[in-house]
């Protein structure tokens, strides 16, 4: 089983689990293993399929860890609300391990708590607003959906500005369409090369699931509005 060591694993300050990461590669190495293997192995390579699906990125939880540490030996104020966001960020990716469905709800605490994360890295450049109507939240969706559009908000419209940017995140009924939108306010989809080529594998795989999960009247599209930056939009009958 040594490509399992491939993939990376975090034990979690919250309860002692042991949360894995995998790229692409390490999954399909960590599947090839498969036939013939103890059950052990195979709980692991369908854990790490699961979080490869929800798009989780270690290197967010990694600069996250860095930041705290240095804010607590330099005594920064940031250190405690940091660890607080940080612990709720990941409790409410835990159920992501085990469900091939998650309530909108729930993931929407999960992005809440990764957007306040990084608004106390990034400071001033990061401003959000998180408006899912209540009636929304019972939407059962595959995990990581809305977790990996506001990942690529903060990754290709936020991060690249100096001045930073906003981001904000919808979810409503449209009559007999469910719609999920993370908008921020960069220079655009079509503006950031990066975007175009990370969009390659996560747009695809994340509307594969949708498809899967709804029918091909699901979808998962990209504008760029007049006023500038993006919008991810998610749509599904309901």
């Amino acid at each position: 089983f040594d490509a399992a060591q491939r993939a990376l694993t975090l034990r979690s300050a919250v309860d002692g689990s042991v949360w894995m990461f995998s790229s692409s590669e390490a999954v399909a190495n960590l599947a090839a293993l498969l036939p013939g293997q103890s059950w052990q192995q195979a709980r692991a390579v369908a854990m790490a399929q699961q979080l490869a699906q929800a798009q989780i990125r270690p290197h967010f939880l990694f600069n996250s860890l860095a930041a705290l540490q240095h804010w607590v030996h330099s005594k920064d104020d940031r250190a405690a609300p940091m660890l607080g966001a940080l612990t709720a960020f990941l409790r409410a990716t835990l159920p992501m391990f085990d469900r091939s469905a998650i309530a909108l709800g729930d993931e929407e605490k999960a992005v809440t708590e990764y957007l306040e994360v990084m608004r106390l890295r990034l400071g001033e450049r990061l401003s959000y607003v998180v408006s899912v109507d209540a009636d929304t939240r019972g939407w059962m969706l595959p995990p990581g959906l809305l977790l990996t559009l506001a990942e690529n908000a903060i990754e290709h419209g936020v991060q690249p500005q100096l001045a930073g940017g906003r981001v904000q995140v919808r979810a409503f009924r449209r009559g007999h369409e469910g719609v999920i939108e993370v908008q921020d306010d960069g220079a655009g989809f079509h503006e950031h090369p990066s975007a175009k080529a990370h969009a390659g594998v996560g747009l695809p795989n994340s509307r594969a699931r949708l498809t899967q999960a709804f029918g091909a009247a699901a979808d998962l599209s990209l504008s760029t509005p007049p006023q500038g930056g993006c919008i991810a939009r998610i749509t599904f009958p309901i």
